[in-house]
């Protein structure tokens, strides 16, 4: 819930700017299973968001979005006891950027791209019990998604959906085995392809969508906030028929 919220804006037809800050309260992150303290839910956390960016519309149909942002906010993990409290301060700042719209003929697209520097701050960083990472968050993400429709047609399309996420910090504290640095996994990449038919059943609109998930078949596991681990989703075949009756 934003308690404070101030900003200048513009919107015309070929370039846009935007600049705001946000100061508000949200809910902290409930203590993980592995707790000692689990399920607890901490108070509601105060945040603070400095944000600008500017929008260009390259031609009919195409728009660059870029912006830079500094968000800070209390930061939660397990201390040395796996008690779920906060440590610090936990700071996101950096630079995004999304491409969206028609880059050829039949051809759509949605970029992004984020670059930050995520850094816990505070007593327990200073003294060494944690690291300067906080846990689960990458340093750089990126997605692409295209669909092509040949000749343009509504029918029959295919697409792709491209997706990288760096390293991440698994645990919050150092090893000294590690030179001091947090424990991390590297980070991965994914790649999805499908195609979408759309028909009729008994005069009613339908469509069967394929889609091959995870085609380079890589394994491995995705650090989450929280400290505990996610596996990459496997190669696998979806298949969907959907229809209005």
């Amino acid at each position: 819930m934003a308690v404070e919220q101030r900003g200048l804006g513009q919107s015309d037809l070929a370039a846009g700017a935007l600049c705001g800050i946000t100061r508000g309260l949200e809910e902290a992150p409930v203590a993980p299973e592995v707790a000692t303290n689990a399920a607890e839910p901490p108070a509601a956390i105060r945040t603070r968001q400095h944000e600008f960016g500017a929008r260009l519309v390259l031609r009919q149909n195409l728009r660059l979005v870029v912006g830079w942002f500094d968000i800070e906010k209390p930061y939660f993990n397990l201390d040395a006891t796996r008690m779920w409290r906060e440590l610090g301060v936990e700071r996101h700042k950096g630079v995004e950027a999304s491409l969206a719209g028609e880059v050829a003929r039949g051809l759509s697209m949605v970029a992004g791209y984020v670059r930050q520097t995520p850094r816990v701050e505070g007593e327990a960083v200073r003294l060494g019990l944690i690291g300067d990472r906080p846990v689960g968050q990458p340093r750089d993400t990126a997605r692409v998604s295209l669909d092509y429709r040949p000749f343009g047609t509504p029918v029959f399309s295919v697409d792709a959906a491209f997706s990288f996420y760096g390293a991440r910090p698994v645990s919050p504290r150092g090893y000294a085995a590690l030179g001091g640095r947090q424990l991390a996994l590297p980070g991965n990449v994914t790649l999805d392809l499908g195609l979408r038919r759309r028909f009729e059943i008994a005069g009613r609109p339908a469509t069967l969508r394929a889609q091959l998930q995870n085609v380079g078949g890589k394994g491995g596991w995705v650090a989450n906030t929280a400290g505990g681990l996610s596996p990459i989703t496997p190669r696998r075949l979806f298949v969907a028929l959907t229809a209005d009756l």
